[in-house]
């Protein structure tokens, strides 16, 4: 006995049933905590069905005792409706745990038609008539119709999501027109299904995500169905009601994306044998597209700064995402990188660092980072330059850091390979916190460091720029002392015509002394 069946009660009302065969229409509902009004609404639309030949079995989900003794006294005024209810609430898992095996039990040898109507929408007088009919027509396992989509509070028309004329899907169809009827195929509603279909499914892997599963369960039917058709017409009612325009933000939905995709792509290959890449592509700027609509709901979501962005990291960095992103999808995300730029991300080194995986992966420069100035975005963008993978996007982000670093007049005539290798004194002087740029510049000239020798000259230059700023006479004096040794080799008599001036001024200084000997030795 599973859990669902445990905490199941049926309806004690004694009723002898319609006699079931094989055109009956099973009609699944399940309820939730919601208006009275919507759920008979519902129900209503199935009653008034043109085509009276179905068994409606609606599941109550714990919606409480109004909504029950409701539906008690609905069910007992029609054989064709029976109410099964449950004292805990089960979610969805109603369906595949309990609602379709006894269905499929009642159905038995007999066969017939499975549909699910939400317990809040509404179909059409003739849905069902219309639906058994181009299903027999044309030898259907399954059956689509379009979907109209209307604002619960005003009752207007928000759109209608349809084809544009009759289709059956059979072999290498179900691959060529997949962006066609995608949309049609993500809901299991507005759907009839054959029995036999429902009984080849695999029911048990759908419960992996607690956004989608619906259509997952379509997947799964498509793959155990022939032939589909499609109608036009738009015969299911779709109610949008305020406050559900956006999912919830449950546990696992930014995973949803990612499952949905390779899913997609699974059925395809299952059912064709081969998958093109213009469908590869649209699939992609759909995943793309879904994640996009998951990171809204993180960016307004209640959690920390910190907290998102760890969620928004783990999705962009999943495979499936990295390589949509390299096919060129990238755009998409101009919105997340402006939220990202906005949220204080140089306040923490944890933050900034991710963010900077963030930006490296999506392959887009921030441009001025708002609250910060020169230095913070040099900062940025040279831990930026590490995280990204493109070599063209790389010299991109080369050209960003040399001119964020121009700003410091002290710095224009700097290249990227300085401002890569020198970060510290880079910035410091965009800081223009002189006194720390000077105690870097003179400890990377002290150490001597075999790969700083090609810097040498540069930071030397920098060094007596920045003494003099200082107006540091020791220390500007120590730098040209090291601009001398530098240039020994280059022109010696240019050079002791320099030293010999600083002796004149100097005329006691031993290190100048010692210099002038080395150059008269050499010459």
């Amino acid at each position: 006995m599973t859990k669902c069946e445990r905490n199941m009660k049926r309806d004690e009302e004694k009723k002898s049933y319609v006699e079931l065969n094989s055109d009956t229409i099973y009609v699944y509902v399940q309820t939730y905590q919601l208006a009275t009004n919507y759920l008979i609404r519902a129900l209503e639309s199935i009653k008034k069905q043109t085509y009276s030949n179905f068994r409606c079995i609606v599941y109550d989900n714990c919606s409480g005792a109004e909504v029950r003794n409701k539906l008690q006294e609905y069910v007992k005024r029609d054989q064709r409706f029976s109410l099964t209810y449950f004292d805990k609430t089960e979610g969805h898992v109603i369906m595949w745990e309990y609602g379709i095996p006894e269905i499929l039990h009642m159905a038995g040898a007999r066969g017939g038609f499975f549909s699910i109507v939400d317990a809040d929408d509404e179909l059409k007088p003739d849905c069902f008539e219309k639906m058994v009919t181009y299903m027999k027509k044309n030898d259907l396992d399954m059956v689509a119709s379009g979907s109209v989509f209307i604002e619960a509070d005003t009752m207007k028309i928000n759109g209608i999501r349809s084809i544009r004329s009759e289709t059956v899907l059979e072999g290498n169809l179900f691959e060529q027109k997949f962006p066609e009827y995608y949309q049609i195929m993500r809901t299991h509603w507005g759907k009839l299904y054959k029995i036999d279909v429902i009984k080849r499914m695999n029911l048990s892997n759908l419960n992996v995500v607690p956004y989608g599963a619906d259509t997952l369960f379509v997947r799964e039917a498509l793959l155990k169905s022939k032939r589909v058709g499609i109608l036009p017409e738009a015969l299911y009612k779709y109610y949008i009601y305020p406050g559900t325009r956006t999912y919830n933000l449950k546990q696992g939905r930014l995973n949803a994306p990612k499952v949905l995709l390779e899913r997609d792509l699974s059925f395809i290959v299952q059912k064709c044998g081969t998958i093109s890449n213009n469908t590869i592509s649209w699939l992609i700027n759909v995943y793309l597209q879904e994640n996009m609509d998951a990171f809204e709901l993180v960016v307004n979501g209640e959690k920390d700064c910190r907290q998102k962005i760890e969620e928004i990291y783990s999705v962009l960095s999943a495979v499936p995402c990295r390589m949509a992103i390299r096919l060129g999808a990238r755009g998409c995300y101009t919105y997340l990188c402006d939220w990202l730029l906005h949220q204080r991300i140089l306040e923490s080194e944890e933050t900034f660092n991710k963010c900077c995986e963030i930006f490296g992966i999506l392959c887009t420069i921030p441009g001025k980072i708002p609250n910060g100035g020169n230095a913070d975005r040099f900062k940025f963008l040279v831990k930026l330059y590490d995280f990204w993978d493109e070599w063209d996007s790389k010299q991109m982000v080369e050209k960003e850091i040399v001119n964020c670093a121009s700003n410091s007049l002290l710095l224009q005539n700097c290249d990227f390979y300085y401002c890569k290798y020198n970060v510290d004194i880079v910035e410091n002087l965009l800081r223009e916190n002189y006194v720390e740029a000077y105690k870097k510049i003179k400890e990377v000239i002290q150490k001597k460091d075999y790969f700083q020798k090609q810097f040498i000259k540069k930071n030397i230059e920098l060094g007596q720029n920045v003494a003099a700023i200082l107006q540091d006479e020791t220390e500007f004096i120590y730098m040209n002392k090291r601009n001398i040794e530098l240039s020994m080799n280059d022109d010696m008599a240019k050079t002791l015509s320099e030293v010999n001036e600083w002796l004149q001024i100097l005329p006691e200084d031993e290190e100048f002394l010692r210099i002038r000997q080395q150059i008269v030795e050499k010459l």
